[in-house]
């Protein structure tokens, strides 16, 4: 049974194509008239909004039962040494999981659909509004309205209208412009009361205020706003045929409809008004209207329309079945993974065993279902395993769409494939990791591990090998590498919290700021460095600095360097200074400069370093406060009081010179 979110997937693509399935099929249809093509579309509209209704269409379940497919699975041989010390989990029905799907992004759709169609809804009422009060504006008019119409209604005059329009519902009205009818004929007028007639014959205005709320609540869905641009082009059409049927001539009805664009205006029409039309659709109406091969018959053929409803399910309900070929509805779970010249596709529906080795399926419960295809070098197979409701399982195996027999060549394909799905999957983890660790030792449970797709389950099989086996220098190097091609910076982060000592141990810190250095986000980032900033060893210390000069942020490349400045024993590098000079802030700058003369302002580099950085600042008062630092070091060389007289010479307040100057002489 599909959720909620597939079923309205699934009906949002199925009444895309239904929609264009019956443009088509109708488009050049001549001999249709176009009351007909009417009734048509406004059914082919109900079937599109029933659509999401239809995928819950099913067989009852059949009692939970599994059906062997396979011998029994063999159990896992003991681990062996140090490198196989994982202890396999116990054994568990494996269900895929769908590793493409977004979740969050279709709740995220349909809260912004259901808000749409709240402001539609909220539009047709404020439209209803606007009705009644054009209609209460409105001045009685003495022309006559036609003998034919039955519906209760008047004939009224409005100034603010810019075309003859029918507003309908409990009190129906036809409304004519004032401007208009002092500049049309008797006939003419006679001529356009009729069209506005033949909607409220027709009953157009409640036919209309359904279709509007039905675009109000399915407002994303594109199928219905291109039926029911549909609907409105053929209501006008079949109400110029009511009118010709009628009147018993076309000319006449032309030239008032010739007349009415000419002299009409785009005024304010509301939204649940029918009417003459737009002026631009007028002309192309008027061509219909002395088109000769066209079947102007004024009621819609009820054999037809019933025909075409019931084909129309018949086409709907037979193909929801098969919504599995765009992924959705059938399966629990999908994934897809695409390069420039392969396609893989995992499917899986139900309850599946697989066998110990993950190469084969061990039983399903009824109703399951796994499908598995590889679309290469333009060969496509495909495999599908089934268990009805009876609990019957079919094998078939497709080769570029082709049927063959479920033979050795199918097997070898599903024992290739399936291990290629299945350790993307958090079931067993551990036991699958212990399997490849005991065959193929640490190196190939690498190799394994980095062919991972899923780069949270990638993770999980990093952290479990890093705490249970014993890498060496050369393995953990390689684990560094793999953790390197993870997208998510909270999964590398985790990593390299994990890995920190035991790199450090081995001497790869290095290494580890080369993992760090492919993190995006800048908080994550300094969280990790400040902690190799605590622990780092002389040799990393330049390559540590230049990756906090990555960072973006000045305050936290500002918080570092002076974390750096109070934890390193060893005289600081030019380097540091050099990341300094990054560093947009001159608040910033201030607080490292003054922590490096705090902690190695007996150097004479940091001096010399320190002052030059105060003549680039911009500030007064922060190339003050530097200055002042410098000076209050006890032991100061000749060199570096001169390049101090230098910045104070530079200073433009004339009081923060004169201060300077006065410390500088009193030493």
């Amino acid at each position: 049974m599909p959720s909620l979110q597939e079923a309205l997937l699934n009906g949002w693509w199925q009444g895309i194509v239904l929609a264009l399935v019956v443009w088509a099929l109708m488009r050049d249809q001549l001999r249709i008239s176009a009351a007909t093509r009417l009734a048509i579309w406004q059914v082919t509209m109900g079937i599109v909004v029933a659509l999401p209704l239809l995928q819950f269409i099913s067989l009852p379940e059949a009692p939970a039962k599994r059906v062997a497919t396979a011998p029994a699975a063999v159990s896992a041989p003991a681990a062996v040494g140090q490198v196989a010390q994982i202890a396999p989990a116990a054994a568990r029905p494996q269900r895929a999981v769908l590793m493409l799907e977004d979740d969050n992004f279709v709740e995220m759709v349909a809260v912004f659909g259901l808000l749409l169609a709240a402001f539609q809804i909220l539009r047709l009422l404020v439209g209803y509004w606007a009705l009644r009060r054009l209609k209460r504006k409105s001045v009685q008019c003495e022309v006559p309205l036609p003998r034919s119409l039955t519906r209760d209604a008047r004939l009224l005059l409005s100034s603010r209208i810019g075309m003859p329009m029918a507003v309908g519902f409990r009190n129906p009205a036809i409304l004519l412009p004032e401007r208009m009818v002092r500049a049309l004929s008797s006939d003419q007028i006679e001529q356009v009361v009729l069209h506005e007639a033949a909607h409220l014959e027709r009953n157009d205005d409640w036919f209309a205020l359904i279709e509007r709320l039905v675009r109000a609540v399915f407002f994303i869905q594109p199928a219905i706003w291109f039926i029911g641009r549909q609907i409105e082009r053929e209501r006008e059409l079949a109400c110029d045929d009511w009118v010709v049927a009628r009147s018993g001539q076309a000319k006449p009805y032309a030239e008032a409809l010739a007349r009415v664009a000419e002299i009409g205006t785009t005024g304010w029409t509301p939204i649940l008004a029918t009417g003459v039309g737009r002026r631009k659709e007028i002309f192309t109406r008027l061509e219909a209207l002395f088109d000769q091969t066209r079947n102007k018959i004024p009621s819609a053929s009820e054999p037809m329309v019933l025909a075409a409803a019931l084909l129309l399910l018949f086409v709907v309900t037979q193909a929801v079945p098969f919504s599995r070929l765009f992924g959705f509805s059938s399966f629990d779970s999908r994934s897809v993974v695409s390069d420039n010249n392969t396609r893989r596709e995992f499917s899986i529906k139900g309850d599946i065993e697989f066998t110990e080795n993950e190469q084969d399926v061990a039983a399903l419960a009824p109703g399951s279902m796994l499908l598995l295809s590889r679309d290469e070098n333009w060969i496509a197979r495909r495999i599908e395993i089934e268990a009805d409701e009876d609990g019957k399982v079919m094998r078939r195996y497709f080769v570029s769409g082709i049927a063959q027999p479920y033979g050795s060549e199918a097997k070898r394909f599903l024992a290739k494939e399936l291990p290629v799905w299945m350790k993307n999957q958090s079931r067993d983890l551990r036991a699958r990791l212990a399997r490849w660790v005991q065959a193929e030792g640490v190196e190939g449970a690498l190799r394994e591990v980095e062919g991972a797709m899923n780069g949270g389950i990638k993770r999980e099989y990093l952290e479990e090998l890093l705490k249970d086996s014993s890498l060496d220098t050369i393995q953990t190097r390689r684990w560094l590498r793999i953790a390197e091609q993870l997208d998510s910076d909270n999964d590398k982060g985790q990593l390299v919290d994990l890995a920190a000592q035991q790199a450090k141990s081995m001497g790869l810190e290095p290494a580890l700021l080369e993992l760090i250095q492919k993190l995006h986000s800048d908080e994550e980032r300094a969280r990790l460095m400040q902690r190799m900033v605590l622990e780092a060893e002389d040799a990393i210390i330049p390559k540590l600095l230049r990756v906090i000069g990555e960072l973006h942020s000045d305050e936290r490349k500002s918080n570092l360097l002076i974390s750096a400045a109070r934890e390193f024993k060893r005289d600081l590098p030019v380097v540091f200074f050099e990341v300094a000079k990054g560093i947009h802030s001159n608040e910033g700058r201030r607080r490292v400069m003054e922590a490096a003369m705090e902690h190695h302002g007996k150097d004479l580099l940091t001096q010399q370093q320190v002052v030059a950085h105060a003549g680039r600042l911009h500030s007064e008062d922060a190339k003050r406060s530097v200055v002042t630092s410098v000076l209050n070091q006890p032991e100061l060389s000749v060199g570096t009081l001169a390049e101090v007289r230098k910045v104070a010479a530079q200073m433009h307040s004339t009081e923060d010179r004169e201060a300077v100057l006065r410390q500088l002489n009193s030493r």
